[in-house]
C-alpha cells in the first residue's frame, strides 16, 4: 500500500464508518422501555446520561436507587431506542456542537438476581468508549439517610474500549461445565496482544512519540515493546480480539485471544495493519501459522499459547535481519528504459543487496535511495515500480515521481 493510499483509505473507512452509523440512528423504533424496567431498581429505567455520569472514572459505587432512576440533571432529554438498546444526546449549548451521547443495552440477568450492563459513551469526538458493568442490590446501612435501605451496588467488569482499542462487540451471559459466566468479547490491536497487562493507551505513550523516546517509555512502564512507533496500536488497526469468560460463582477468569488474517472492524474486512516497525512480521506470523493449520479463519490462543507467540514474535521479529530471513522484507526495483514501453525486453529488476529490513518503512527508504542513485549508475533508466515485501509476496507498486 503507497503512502498515498495510506492517508486516503483510513478516510474513506472513517466515513463509511460514519454513513453507516448515520444509518443505524435513523433506525430508531417507538419507546417501549419494558425491557428496561429492571426489577433491581423497582421497575424504574435509568436514563443513559445519568448512568454514564454516576459511573464516570469509577470502577464500583454504591448509591441508593433514587440517585440513579431520578436524575435531575437529564431528566428532561428524550430517550431514543434502536433494536437493543436506549441512548440520550448530551444536550447542545448555543453554539450548536455536538456533545456526544450515552447508551446501553441490558444483556441479560445472572441467577444471583445481578443485571449485566454494556454502556457505550461518546464526548462529541471519534471514539465511542465501551465499559461493562454488574448491578446488583444490597440491603446495607446508608450513612445519608442513617438507617438500613436497599441499595445499588455498580459494580465494573470492563472498562475503557475503544474500537480497536479494546472496544466490546458482544457480551452475553451464559453457562457451561465451570458454571455460569459472563462472556466479554473485544477487539484488540497488536500491541495489546503482546502486552496484556499494560493499558491500551496512557499518555505516556504519546509522549514518548513527541519525545522521540522509546527505550525510556519501555523502561518506564516494563514494556518489551512500544506502541504506534514499534508495533500497530491505531483505533482502526485491529488484529484479533480478547474472549474473557467471567464465572459468577468464584470469579475465575479465562481468556482466549483470536488473530486474524485480515482486519475486522464494524463489519469491514481491510488488510491487517501496518503502523510500527515490527507489525509486518508480526501479521506475517499469524499469516504463517493459519497458512500452516489450514481451514481456519483465525488464530485462537489461550494464555500459555499467547505467551509462547510472544516469545516467538520477540525472537523471530526484534532481532537483527539475517540474508534470507523469512520475517524481513526485500527491496526491489522495477526500472525501464526510458522512452520506451514497460515491457519485459526494456525493464529489470534491481534486488537491493543491502538489507533485508524489519520495516516497511525501512525498506522504502532504501527503495527511494536506489530511485534517487539511477542517474548515476543506469541514466538511460527510469524507476517504474518497486516491491517491499517479503521474498514472493505480493506484486510491483508503482513508486513514487
Amino acid at each position: 500500500m503507497s503512502d498515498n493510499q495510506k492517508i486516503i483509505f483510513p478516510i474513506c473507512l472513517f466515513f463509511l464508518i460514519l454513513l453507516s452509523t448515520f444509518a443505524s440512528v435513523k433506525k430508531l423504533y417507538a419507546l417501549d422501555l419494558k425491557n428496561f424496567k429492571l426489577a433491581i431498581l423497582n421497575n424504574e429505567v435509568i436514563n443513559p446520561l445519568c448512568f454514564s455520569s454516576v459511573t464516570w472514572n469509577k470502577n464500583n459505587i454504591s448509591t441508593a436507587i433514587k440517585e440513579l432512576t431520578s436524575c435531575e440533571k437529564y431528566k428532561n432529554i428524550p430517550l431514543e431506542q434502536s433494536e437493543n438498546f436506549i441512548s440520550a444526546e448530551i444536550k447542545r449549548e448555543a453554539d450548536g456542537i455536538y456533545r456526544g451521547y450515552a447508551q446501553y443495552s441490558v444483556i441479560g440477568t445472572t441467577t444471583n438476581g445481578s443485571v449485566i450492563i454494556n454502556l457505550t459513551e461518546n464526548g462529541g469526538g471519534t471514539g465511542h468508549f465501551n465499559s461493562v458493568w454488574k448491578i446488583k442490590k444490597k440491603f446495607e446501612w446508608s450513612e445519608k439517610t442513617e438507617k438500613f435501605e436497599d441499595r445499588i451496588h455498580l459494580i465494573s467488569l470492563y472498562s475503557g474500549g475503544d474500537r480497536c482499542n479494546g472496544g466490546v462487540y458482544d457480551v452475553h451471559v451464559g453457562r457451561d461445565e465451570k458454571g455460569e459466566y459472563i462472556n466479554i468479547s473485544s477487539q484488540i490491536t497488536a500491541f495489546m496482544f503482546l502486552e496484556q497487562k499494560k493499558p491500551s493507551y496512557s499518555s505516556n505513550y504519546l509522549l514518548s512519540i513527541l519525545n522521540k523516546d522509546t527505550e525510556n517509555l519501555k523502561r518506564t512502564m516494563d514494556l518489551s515493546i512500544s506502541p504506534y512507533n514499534e508495533i500497530a496500536n491505531c483505533a482502526l488497526c485491529c488484529s484479533g480480539s480478547k474472549i474473557s469468560k467471567m464465572y459468577t460463582n468464584n470469579d475465575f477468569l479465562i481468556n482466549t485471544y483470536e488473530l486474524n488474517k485480515n482486519n475486522f472492524i464494524y463489519g469491514y474486512e481491510t488488510e491487517l495493519p501496518t503502523q510500527g516497525k515490527y507489525q509486518a512480521c508480526f501479521n506475517t506470523m499469524v499469516r504463517n501459522e493459519i497458512d500452516r493449520k489450514k481451514n481456519i479463519k483465525f488464530l485462537s490462543m489461550d494464555e500459555k499459547a499467547a505467551f509462547k507467540f510472544k516469545s516467538n514474535f520477540i525472537n523471530n521479529c526484534m532481532s537483527e535481519c539475517e540474508k534470507n530471513d523469512q520475517y524481513c522484507l526485500k527491496a526491489i526495483v522495477l526500472v525501464c528504459q526510458k522512452g520506451k514501453p514497460k515491457l519485459s525486453e526494456n525493464c529489470e529488476q534491481l534486488v537491493d543487496t543491502r538489507g533485508p529490513y524489519r520495516s516497511e518503512d525501512e525498506c522504502l527508504d532504501r527503495v527511494y535511495e536506489i530511485k534517487s542513485e539511477l542517474p548515476k549508475y543506469r541514466p538511460n533508466f527510469e524507476a517504474k515500480g518497486y516491491m517491499c515485501e517479503l521474498n514472493d509476496k505480493k506484486h510491483i507498486k508503482k513508486i513514487r515521481e
